[in-house]
């Protein structure tokens, strides 16, 4: 039985319950998003807990061990991209990878909370990890399969919110949960915050059983909008055409060739830039700004805690407008833009002022830069199109790679530049604006502009230099007729 057929949740052929809405767009770009919260807040739910844990085990360099339970979730993202990538465009569906991932994901939980030492806590964040590319990728090109080519924009920038909220909700409630059962003296306070996180992964379950992807929902309602092969070529007139061009572009996606037309590609590879650049700018952060803050201002954990928060919420608001304004007028202007407004901000963290006017710095940073993402997720998706057999899974693995290697850099960035250089919070943050302002060019040469004035400044820069030209070849023809005139006479 091959890849393509395999289902081990495939609907009969009964017409399902709540079939509308249950492959509507809204209820897609939901399942997606909490799933991407979801992984994103497992991530740093160790944050706070596992030093106290590794001392009860016996550990000593604690914050070093930390960093490299990290650092392994890291490397399970890097080295599962690629084939999770190749096989996430041999499969016709895409819900029964996303429900293997989220079981695996929590078997890895499982592990890590009842493991005894180190060793199996290191498999089982390399393997939270594996669990997350799928989720990630699998996501990704599903809300692509799924809506139309005009608003895919909007529902990835929504879905890009939850990329900003889950990693606020993980920390500070793991850290209430283990603090309540330390206090209440409970002998496994160590398992409470798993716990939570399994609950999060049995609701993400349940939203990945009840959503009937558009292909599947086809066969009952001809009528249903979406449901492209994954490609992205023209949708099928009816479901048998769909289900035959999708096995036809499925079991040919040729690796190497898929890799090359990646590889060639310059929107890819500016995608990929400004992923890695937002990834070691958050990672690179989350190592010195605790330091600054303290320094600074005297703030404790906590405070800097509630820090955070502040871009957090302006970026809930910022992915979705950055998408939607993106599926109007074109990548090309909302990520420019926006790189380019956050440019002055990261270097105005540099100033010594008020811890008011610093939060508001450190926000709009934020802000900026999040929304950034939207219009690059957008242009993948675009990208996707044009490039003949190559499947958003694989165009997604790019952001999932770019995104993996730099948020293992960043964390050595920020805290190397911070501890052992001279003025190293000043040469962070005019790191920060470079990396930011690198990404502006490229983004304004090749990203999808759709409102013409690419065009038209384009066609103005070619009628100018036709009247320089003219305006440089007169005189010398000018000699000539006058020449030509006096042999005449």
């Amino acid at each position: 039985m091959g890849l393509t057929k395999f289902s081990f949740l495939s609907p009969s052929d009964k017409r399902p319950w709540g079939l509308g809405w249950r492959s509507s767009n809204w209820l897609i770009c939901l399942v997606v998003a909490v799933g991407v919260g979801t992984d994103l807040a497992i991530y740093t739910l160790i944050v706070p807990i596992v030093p106290f844990r590794l001392m009860q085990l016996g550990y000593t360099d604690v914050s070093s061990i930390t960093g490299w339970l990290l650092f392994a979730y890291s490397i399970g993202l890097v080295l599962s991209t690629p084939p999770i990538a190749y096989l996430g465009e041999r499969y016709s569906n895409r819900r029964d990878p996303l429900l293997l991932a989220l079981i695996f994901l929590a078997a890895s939980l499982l592990l890590f909370m009842f493991s005894p030492n180190l060793a199996g806590m290191i498999i089982a964040r390399i393997g939270q990890g594996i669990a997350g590319t799928a989720i990630w990728i699998g996501g990704m090109a599903l809300i692509c399969d799924s809506v139309s080519e005009e608003e895919v924009g909007k529902y990835l920038g929504i879905v890009m919110s939850a990329f900003s909220v889950g990693p606020l909700i993980g920390p500070p409630i793991s850290g209430a949960l283990y603090r309540a059962a330390a206090h209440s003296s409970a002998s496994n306070a160590w398992h409470y915050p798993f716990v939570f996180a399994l609950c999060l992964v049995a609701v993400d379950l349940i939203g990945r059983l009840i959503l009937i992807e558009k292909h599947i929902a086809r066969k009952w309602n001809s009528d249903v909008v979406g449901g492209k092969a994954h490609a992205g070529p023209a949708l099928a007139k009816d479901a048998a055409q769909l289900q035959e061009h999708e096995h036809e572009h499925i079991l040919n996606p040729h690796g190497l060739k898929v890799l090359l037309s990646l590889l060639r590609s310059p929107v890819a590879w500016v995608c990929a830039g400004i992923t890695a650049a937002y990834g070691i700018i958050i990672a690179s952060q989350d190592t010195a700004l605790t330091l600054r803050l303290n320094a600074l201002y005297g703030y404790s954990a906590l405070q800097v805690g509630l820090v955070y928060i502040a871009p957090v919420v302006a970026s809930v608001f910022m992915s979705p407008i950055a998408g939607w304004l993106t599926d109007r007028i074109g990548a090309k202007w909302i990520a420019s833009i926006l790189l380019t407004g956050a440019v002055p901000f990261a270097i105005l963290l540099r100033i010594r002022t008020s811890a008011a006017v610093f939060i508001v710095f450190f926000a709009l940073l934020g802000t900026f830069l999040a929304g950034s993402l939207a219009p690059v997720m957008a242009e993948l998706a675009r990208m996707t199109r044009g490039l003949p057999g190559v499947g958003y899974a694989h165009s997604y693995s790019f952001f999932n790679i770019s995104y993996a290697a730099a948020s293992c850099v960043g964390p050595i960035i920020g805290g190397q530049i911070y501890d052992h250089v001279s003025n190293g919070w000043l040469v962070l943050c005019i790191l920060w604006g470079a990396l930011i302002l690198v990404c502006v060019p490229p983004s304004l040469a090749l990203m999808e502009d759709k409102t013409g004035l690419s065009s038209w400044f384009a066609r103005r820069i070619g009628v100018r230099r036709s009247g320089q030209d003219l305006e440089e070849v007169n005189p010398v023809e000018q000699k000539e007729v006058d020449g030509d005139r006096t042999d005449a006479v």
